[in-house]
C-alpha cells in the first residue's frame, strides 16, 4: 500500500497566532455548522451497531490501522471527528497529533463529498472503508455515507509520544 496518509508538518498548529483581515487572532475560527440531510440520518439509523465511533483516544490506533491493514477493514462503517481539508476533488479528515514542537497530519482520504463544506472545518463523517487504486496503486479511502460540520471544534490536537504511529 503506498499511500500515506500521515503528513509530516512542521509546527502546524490552529490555535497559532495568524494574521485575518490585518489582525492578529489567537482564537480559533468558528465555522458555519452544516447538519445532517434527513436521508443522512435515516442511514446512520438503519446501520446502528454496525457504526463504529472513534473515541478521541483511540483515533492514532483506530486510523493507524485502516491505513495499514485496509483489506481487515474494507468494508465495515466508522465515524470519525477531525478537521476537513478540501482541494478540489480531493478532502481528507484528519488530526494533529503533537509530540513536543513536532507535529504530524494523520487522516483518511474522503471520497464522494457533496457537501460545500468549508476547507478548515471541524467534521463528523461516518463512511465506509474502501480500498482504492490511484496511479496503480492500492489506497484507502472512507466513502462518505453521511458528514456533517460542526460549529465547535473538537480534540483537534491528539498527544503521541513521537514513535511509528504503525506499531505492527
Amino acid at each position: 500500500m503506498s499511500v500515506v496518509c500521515c503528513l509530516s508538518v512542521i509546527a502546524c498548529s490552529r490555535n497559532e497566532s495568524t494574521e485575518v483581515s490585518g489582525t492578529a487572532q489567537n482564537e480559533q475560527i468558528v465555522y458555519d455548522s452544516i447538519p445532517l440531510t434527513d436521508d443522512e440520518q435515516l442511514i446512520i439509523d438503519a446501520m446502528g451497531a454496525d457504526v463504529q465511533v472513534v473515541k478521541d483516544e483511540d483515533y492514532i490506533n483506530v486510523v493507524s490501522e485502516i491505513i495499514h491493514h485496509t483489506h481487515e477493514y474494507e468494508g465495515k462503517v466508522y465515524q470519525i471527528e477531525g478537521i476537513i481539508s478540501v482541494d478540489g476533488e480531493n478532502a481528507l479528515v484528519y488530526r494533529t497529533l503533537v509530540n513536543g514542537k513536532e507535529t504530524m497530519i494523520h487522516g483518511l482520504p474522503l471520497r464522494y463529498l457533496n457537501k460545500d463544506i468549508v476547507n478548515g472545518s471541524w467534521v463528523r463523517v461516518t463512511g465506509i472503508v474502501a480500498e482504492t487504486e490511484i496511479d496503480e496503486s492500492n489506497n484507502v479511502a472512507l466513502d462518505i455515507v453521511a458528514i456533517e460540520a460542526t460549529a465547535e471544534y473538537g480534540q483537534h490536537q491528539l498527544e503521541w509520544d513521537g514513535s511509528d504511529v504503525h506499531k505492527h
